[in-house]
């Protein structure tokens, strides 16, 4: 997630087979330091559903799983966190149509309401590294197709319309992890994106991942490839404070 708020501190960290997304500054790409040293929740299953949390230990985060695919996170004066409920590496799959409904997510600053996941093995990821995905629902300050710029090392694929969903903007930005991920052949990190319209923002709706997928080959030229660590509907926080209740599951 990048962060109009200036240059930050980049972190990497393992959650047993996932490596979580960072904030990064799309400006100027630093080398990550790593996670090994920061809280972590970890990752498991809950009431059927594959969950995973991490925060760095900056501010006050409490996160919580309720029954079946719920969840309650609250945070004050975060540095940077993330969590939320979903599909782990055996249960991930490329035509999913997800439903969710935030009861609530309120925030004073930088965070996100996003349908997020990871994979390896990325056809796309030329270097071999990760790919990270969005499908970013609701966001507060920071709206991250600022950086669909190539100065950034990003690309904008112009706006997918979904029929009963919405637009989004979609487009992708790279950075890089201090050293080789497991399971990929170097640092490199692809983050790729589809962000509702600013006037479109929801909490609550359903997400049909093939559409995204198949806008993301055809209009960016990337692949994110069948290799998942986990597929979630996430709330992740930057420098901010907030609380939201999600409950995720499919259609």
């Amino acid at each position: 997630m990048p962060s109009l708020l200036g240059l930050k501190y980049l972190t990497l960290h393992l959650l047993a087979t996932a490596i979580p997304s960072v904030l990064s500054s799309p400006l100027s790409p630093q080398p990550l330091p790593p996670r090994n040293l920061a809280l972590s929740p970890g990752s498991g299953t809950h009431s059927g559903f594959f969950y995973t949390y991490w925060t760095d230990g900056g501010g006050a985060v409490s996160y919580a799983n309720k029954n079946e695919g719920a969840y309650a996170v609250s945070w004050k004066n975060c540095s940077n966190f993330f969590g939320g409920k979903g599909w782990g590496p055996a249960e991930s799959k490329t035509d999913r149509t997800i439903s969710y409904s935030a009861n609530k997510f309120d925030t004073s600053g930088n965070a996100y309401l996003s349908v997020y996941g990871m994979t390896r093995s990325s056809p796309s990821n030329k270097g071999g590294g990760l790919v990270e995905f969005y499908i970013m629902e609701n966001y507060g300050t920071y709206d991250p197709t600022t950086a669909f710029d190539p100065k950034y090392s990003g690309k904008d694929g112009g706006v997918l319309k979904v029929e009963g969903e919405g637009e989004y903007r979609i487009g992708y930005t790279r950075s890089y992890y201090m050293t080789t991920m497991p399971g990929t052949s170097n640092s490199m990190v692809l983050r790729v994106y589809s962000v509702r319209k600013a006037d479109q923002r929801r909490s609550a709706g359903t997400v049909d991942l093939k559409r995204h997928f198949e806008a993301w080959k055809s209009k960016l030229d990337v692949d994110v490839g069948e290799k998942f660590d986990f597929q979630i509907v996430a709330v992740e926080g930057y420098q901010s404070s907030g609380e939201a209740e999600v409950t995720v599951g499919e259609v």
